[in-house]
Formats: structure tokens, C-alpha cells, sequence
């Protein structure tokens, strides 16, 4: 790559500043990453596994906004109508008081209302994970405030296989995966054999690569149309502080954790994230794809969570 910000690619897209990819990617090696790799227009401009062997690298709650999309490869197969219907559609137990407005749009964007607790530890001691989550009782009305639920998730790899006929594994391997052409990864299930929503899911870093790419291009893959792009287009678009459809949406210069106010900021891009600094970034202007992953045997303190990775992809397009 030339060292100057302002060499342009035969799409004529600004190229990344490569003063700020070099420090990108020793900060990369310092806080322990297993597996980072970047993305523009398509082409991969570059790919580190820091003398690591290749693996399949849990994504912690990047298996969330994966699992969002595959309702919306159900909405695109017509398979559900939308995530507007009430979970009771699939849950009949849930026709009754407050629980029978709670939609799927309500489990997506963090507004279900149901009681959770911040850490995953009773999610963990339970054998089944949807049981539990079904079982919730509600703290608040649906659609009245946003609290970020990891139990929540775990109903939608169930309404998933009701409207399908599959688990999530078994349908995304037969629809997205293999359009992107994923063939190896991993799911971890409870004891009851419900594959986990809240996290999970197993990926390479290039495969997670192929989900930004498809993101990116609105829902599009070697010109087919996996998933519908006013799906993408809504996941991406801040419904309750800067959450989507279990996406991300990200600001030039504002703490990706941080409660500021962001009606006056502007646009960066948007991404996925999970525990432990696990990291898919997209920036549609700049049609860039970056991940980063990281296992935990390879964490070793609250440095390797790497918090400072969205300033520095941000510094590959200085303003």
C-alpha cells in the first residue's frame, strides 16, 4: 500500500493513511490479538494473525447482530411477515397481559421490557436458556425503555426455528452461510440443545469479514440479494441510543460506551462488538471492513480489550 492518504483506488475511494495502519496494527500486536484483518471496496488490504494459528474465535455478542440477520433472512424468504408481529405468534404462552405486545422489534432493539440482570451468570446455571428467557418476568412496558438483555436474545434462536422448521445453526448454514460461503464455524448449545443467542457463535475472522462485506453492500453478495436492504438499512440505523437491530451505530469522535448525546455528531459507520474487545467495523463511506478478535486464553488484562481500536480505524481517514 502507498504511503499516501490520498491514493485513491480505482473506485476512487481515499485508501487508508498508512502512518495510522502501522500504529493500528502494533497496537493490534500489544493488546493480544489473535486475528485482525481489513477490507476496502472488496479487496483485502491486509491480514494479521501475530504468528497465532488460524482458528475459529468465539465472537461473544457479535453472535447477537448475526443472529439478527437471520430474521432478517426469514423476512427475506418470507418465512415471518415482520419484526413487527408479537412474540406470541410463535410463543402462544405469551397471549396474556404486557407480554403479548412484545414483538420481535422489541427483542432486536433492546426494549422488551423483560427483567434481566446486567451479567450472564444466571443465564449460564440455566439447562435451557430459552426456557428461562420465556419465563421472565416484565420490568418495564415494551417499547418503553432500552436495557441492553442478553436473555432477551435467547427467544430468538427459538422463534427462528419455529419459523423455519431448523435451529439457527442448521438454517444459517443452509441460507447466508452458504451464500457468503461459510462452512466452518461453531455453536455452543445449552444442555436442552437450544443453540445460545446472546453468544456462541465460533468464526474466522475472514468469514466475519464476509458479514461486513454483505452489511456493507446493503445485504448484497456477488450480486444476489441474501438478505432484504431495507432490513440491513434498519439495523444499522439507531433506534434507542445508538443501537439498532442488535447493530451498532458508531460517531466521528464520540466513546463508542459513552452516554453523550450523539444528535449532533456525525455518521462514522456501524459494527458489531462482544466481550473481550471482539470488533467488526464497517464505514460505508470509506468502504472499509476491519475485525479484530480476540480469544480469552489470549487476554490477559483490561488493556487487551483494546478500547481505543475505534479511534484508531478512525485515524485511517484523518478529517
Amino acid at each position: 500500500m502507498k504511503k499516501d492518504s490520498a491514493s485513491k483506488s480505482k473506485a476512487d475511494i481515499a485508501r487508508p493513511n498508512q502512518e495510522a495502519l502501522d500504529q493500528l496494527v502494533v497496537r493490534a500486536k500489544q493488546t493480544h490479538t489473535d486475528a485482525m484483518i481489513m477490507v476496502q471496496n472488496g479487496e483485502t488490504l491486509g491480514e494479521w494473525d501475530f504468528g497465532k494459528e488460524k482458528r475459529l474465535i468465539e465472537t461473544m455478542s457479535m453472535t447477537k447482530s448475526i443472529v439478527s440477520l437471520a430474521i432478517g433472512t426469514l423476512l427475506t424468504e418470507k418465512k415471518i411477515d415482520s419484526i413487527d408481529d408479537p412474540i406470541w405468534f410463535y410463543f402462544p404462552e405469551w397471549r396474556q397481559g404486557n407480554k403479548e405486545k412484545i414483538t420481535l422489534r422489541h427483542i432486536l432493539n433492546h426494549t422488551s421490557g423483560l427483567q434481566d440482570d446486567p451479567t450472564t451468570e444466571v443465564i449460564y446455571r440455566s439447562p435451557d436458556f430459552l426456557k428461562l428467557a420465556l419465563a421472565a418476568e416484565l420490568n418495564s412496558t415494551p417499547g418503553e425503555r432500552w436495557f441492553y438483555s442478553n436473555k432477551a436474545c435467547n427467544i430468538l434462536p427459538g422463534i427462528i426455528e419455529r419459523a423455519s422448521g431448523q435451529k439457527i445453526d442448521d438454517y444459517l448454514r443452509m441460507t447466508l452461510f452458504a451464500a457468503l460461503e461459510i462452512e466452518d464455524f461453531a455453536w455452543t448449545k445449552d444442555s436442552a440443545g437450544n443453540p445460545h443467542g446472546f453468544a456462541g457463535l465460533s468464526l474466522t475472522a475472514k468469514d466475519l469479514s464476509k458479514i461486513g462485506q454483505l452489511m456493507l453492500l446493503n445485504g448484497k453478495w456477488k450480486g444476489e440479494q441474501v438478505i432484504d436492504a431495507s432490513f440491513v438499512q434498519e439495523s444499522t440505523k439507531p433506534a434507542h441510543q445508538n443501537c439498532g437491530l442488535l447493530w451498532w451505530t458508531d460517531y466521528w469522535g464520540k466513546d463508542h460506551d459513552s452516554a453523550e448525546q450523539t444528535e449532533t455528531a456525525s455518521v462514522m459507520g456501524f459494527s458489531a462488538r462482544g466481550y473481550l474487545g471482539q470488533y467488526l467495523i464497517v464505514l460505508p463511506k470509506q468502504k472499509l471492513v476491519v475485525v479484530r478478535q480476540i480469544t480469552a486464553a489470549s487476554y490477559k488484562t483490561e488493556v487487551d480489550n483494546f478500547h481505543e481500536f475505534d479511534k484508531l480505524v478512525a485515524a485511517l481517514f484523518p478529517k
